[in-house]
């Protein structure tokens, strides 16, 4: 049994100033305390990182529609913090977006879209995926829903897929490249390999 240190003939009721019956610290009964520490956050914590994924279009014509996907999601909630999209040459893209999209195809979410008839495009000076730094056109959107939590989806029960679509402009001669920059946060590996470790089922942080 342990002893409680206290002022000789001081109680309960005197020392935390409440009302009620006066206990003798002489009648407590203790014993030893229980701690618990739950390690789900922690080791959420400790694999928790933030990477860019790059999802790039092919060299698309003039009126030609384009797409790019990322498929390499670990199974992890992630969560995306920002999607920017450049484009190698300026204002020959009509409509881009980005969806978040079940891996069967069957249900799909944008989070990230453009029109070049409502929306402006500038020009941003930056690096893809460690190239040299260049000149890029920059989409700014009428929605980019961001940030937005992607976890197991659908019926499938699957991590989904980021795609990227849309179309471009009539511009002559020429190709165009559309590239999407999507900032996320995870419990996982930039690239996910086999037999690393899932990280469903970990207390999420107050996302």
């Amino acid at each position: 049994m342990a002893k409680i240190l206290s002022q000789a003939g001081d109680s309960l009721a005197d020392s935390y100033d409440v009302s009620g019956s006066i206990a003798g610290v002489e009648d407590l009964i203790t014993q030893d305390v229980q701690l618990i520490h739950e390690m789900g956050s922690t080791i959420f914590s400790e694999r928790l990182t933030s990477q860019v994924l790059t999802i790039a279009s092919a060299a698309t014509a003039q009126n030609s529609s384009f797409d790019g996907a990322y498929e390499d999601f670990s199974d992890s909630p992630t969560r995306i913090l920002g999607i920017q999209v450049l484009t190698s040459a300026a204002s020959r893209v009509q409509l881009a977006s980005v969806s978040i999209l079940e891996d069967d195809g069957s249900a799909e979410q944008p989070i990230f879209v453009f029109d070049s008839t409502d929306d402006e495009e500038g020009l941003v000076r930056c690096t893809i995926s460690g190239g040299g730094v260049a000149n890029y056109g920059h989409l700014s959107p009428r929605l980019s829903a961001t940030p937005t939590l992607v976890t197991r989806f659908g019926n499938s029960a699957n991590m989904p897929t980021l795609k990227l679509r849309g179309l471009t402009e009539g511009f002559g001669a020429g190709t165009v490249q559309v590239t999407a920059l999507v900032h996320v946060a995870r419990a996982g590996p930039a690239v996910p390999v086999a037999g690393t470790p899932e990280s469903h089922g970990l207390p999420l942080p107050s996302w």
